[in-house]
């Protein structure tokens, strides 16, 4: 089976920033947080296995013009694209965000 690297881009960084800063200054659970930000790093290092298995999503590939694959982690979306022996997280965002 292939493996990849996993590369976060900037905007990807920031959305996960955002995302415990949120769970830990608004809704004031820090614990949860460290949890849920565990979870997702797990789910992100699996990508490392399994991206190539991701079918392609077609609505969004051609809403931004390249080949999206997605996997969900709890009630986020983590869109990425592969490159080469790369796969390059561009979007952690809630589910509900993408229609």
């Amino acid at each position: 089976m292939k493996t990849y690297k996993v590369r976060l881009t900037t905007t990807a960084h920031n959305e996960q920033d955002l995302l415990y800063k949120y769970m830990t200054s608004t809704i004031y659970a820090p614990l949860t947080a460290e949890k849920y930000m565990r979870g997702l790093e797990a789910e992100l290092n699996r990508l490392s296995r399994v991206a190539g298995l991701l079918r392609v999503d077609e609505r969004l590939s051609k809403r931004y013009g390249c080949e999206i694959r997605r996997t969900n982690y709890k009630k986020y979306a983590i869109l990425c694209t592969i490159k080469g022996d790369k796969v390059y997280v561009h979007h952690i965002v809630p589910q509900k965000m993408i229609k």
